[in-house]
């Protein structure tokens, strides 16, 4: 049996243009596609045909996409779940790899561009030169 791959891949902050290079080559190159309801809407339009699961993820729905994710990956598939902003923030896309190991399904992490330095960068705010008089 040839297992496929999850990939939890950070869409970025809003922006579409912010999602990394690696996340935007894994998004075009995936067998299935999971994005949550706060993914940008041109992101998805990308890769519409191979979306299998799009709505507002709930603790139920999370649940049943991820289940998806796995079995996909499972049939030799390489999957794609699309986070908005970072996977790693709140710990869901931990979550997510967690549950796939458990089911020995290969799971990476890629991450997106954080609000933190999209925030900055648009409203031209330096982080570490605002951070200095506390150092």
């Amino acid at each position: 049996m040839v297992l496929g791959k999850i990939y939890v891949v950070g869409a970025g902050p809003g922006d579409p243009e912010l999602i990394t290079l690696r996340g935007f080559f894994l998004l075009l190159s995936a067998d299935a596609v999971i994005a949550g309801s706060l993914v940008p809407e041109e992101l998805v339009d990308l890769v519409r045909e191979k979306v299998v699961y799009r709505e507002r993820l709930t603790k139920e729905r999370h649940e049943e996409a991820v289940a998806a994710a796995i079995r996909l990956a499972k049939e030799g598939k390489t999957v794609v779940v699309l986070k908005n902003g970072d996977p790693v923030l709140y710990g869901r896309g931990f979550e997510i790899c967690e549950e796939a190991n458990r089911e020995g399904v290969p799971c990476e992490i890629v991450p997106g561009v954080t609000s933190l330095t999209a925030a900055a960068a648009k409203y031209k705010i330096p982080i570490g030169r605002a951070a200095a008089p506390f150092c």
